[in-house]
Formats: structure tokens, C-alpha cells, sequence
């Protein structure tokens, strides 16, 4: 008799019930192989590590650590997403996908599946993690469509409210970016300068358009 101790919610762990093929009350916990079951579990796209040990008399332990999706492939709530490594994930199979994920917008030549790390991604996600040490800004969609440059269009929000730019930059040295971003930002509305689009590819300066 096997009874399932799942360290998560009731969904997850029916999903994962049944992902194993166990038979609650039915299968006896001594003919289990925890090995294969910790293998079939870190197979999945979404768990990046398990651990499977048995608790006698009758419990079989599961505790697991996902992925966490940082965001969607090629459209708003996509089918794909990705997690910070660039492993692409369904979102049907990804616990917790928030419906304001930013977009990445993969090189053309870059095909993305389940179940596959994809290199190509980690520039627009290393510019993702980078931009959550600021509280002004959040990226609604990334280009990788450059060999050279990324297109952003990026939220800024102050006390003034929140505005939406177009911003170009190239790739690489985001912190420093972002902060350069955010000064020539906050200067531009002390002007009353609301122009949308920036280009950050000029060396030492920042140029404002429309």
C-alpha cells in the first residue's frame, strides 16, 4: 500500500500521481524503484530537481523544486515558456504562470521546443532578472531579433505615473545599462520631454526620438 506525501498543493500533486503511473492504495511500496522515479521526475521540463525516499510503514516522500517561468515565447500567454536558465516549459505543465510575464521574441533561426535549454534566450532573460533590482522599471517584450542589439519596450513608473518606451541597447552589462536608462529617463521628465523611443547604441550618450 502506497499512501503519496507530496510537499505541495493537491494539483501538483495529482499531476505528478499521475505522471508516475502510481496506484494509490494499490501498489506495493517495496516494488517501487525511487531511482526511476527520481529520474522520470527531473525529466520534466518544469522540475529542475526531486527527491524520492520511502517513510515505512506505507508513504512513499516526494518534495520537488520547479522552474520558475520568467517568460512567455513569441506572444502574450503563449503555450511556451521559459525559465531563467532558458529551459523551454508548457505553461500547461509550469506551476504559477503569471499572465503579465514579459515576451521574448526568439532569433528567427532559433527554434524552441519543451524540454530543451536554448542558449539563445539568455541575453533577453539575463536583461529580465537584471531589470527586478528595480522597483521603476518592468519589461513587457524583448527582441532578439539583432545579432547586436536588443529592442525593449520597458514600463517606467515614478510618482508622475507610468509610461511605456521603445528602448534599443546593446547587448551585454545590464545593471550599468538599466542605471544609465533610468537616469536619462528621469532627467527627460523633469524636462516635460515625454518622447517614447531611446536609443542607447551611441557611445556616451542617450538619444531621445519619436
Amino acid at each position: 500500500i502506497v499512501e503519496q506525501t507530496l510537499l505541495f498543493g493537491i494539483d501538483k500533486r495529482n499531476v505528478l500521481i499521475r505522471k508516475l503511473d502510481l496506484n494509490i492504495n494499490k501498489d506495493n511500496l517495496f516494488d517501487l524503484d525511487m531511482k526511476k522515479l527520481r529520474s522520470q521526475l527531473r525529466s520534466i521540463p518544469n522540475i529542475s530537481d526531486a527527491q524520492v525516499c520511502t517513510v515505512l510503514p506505507d508513504t512513499v516522500a516526494i518534495s520537488i523544486e520547479e522552474r520558475i517561468p520568467r517568460a512567455f515565447l513569441g506572444r502574450p500567454n503563449a503555450e511556451l515558456v521559459t525559465d531563467a536558465n532558458g529551459m523551454v516549459m508548457t505553461a500547461k505543465q509550469s506551476f504559477g504562470v503569471h499572465p503579465k510575464l514579459p515576451v521574448i521574441l526568439a532569433p528567427s533561426d532559433c527554434r524552441v521546443y519543451p524540454g530543451v535549454i536554448q542558449p539563445a534566450l539568455r541575453e533577453a532573460l539575463a536583461l529580465i532578472m537584471a531589470v527586478q533590482r528595480y522597483k521603476c522599471f518592468s519589461v513587457a517584450l524583448i527582441s532578439l531579433r539583432s545579432p547586436d542589439e536588443l529592442f525593449v519596450l520597458m514600463d517606467y513608473s515614478d510618482s508622475r505615473g507610468k509610461r511605456r518606451y521603445h528602448v534599443t541597447m546593446l547587448r551585454g552589462n545590464y545593471p550599468e545599462a538599466l542605471d544609465i536608462l533610468r537616469s536619462a529617463i528621469e532627467e527627460a521628465r523633469r524636462r516635460g520631454d515625454d518622447r517614447p523611443k531611446i536609443n542607447m547604441t551611441y557611445a556616451n550618450q542617450v538619444v531621445l526620438s519619436r
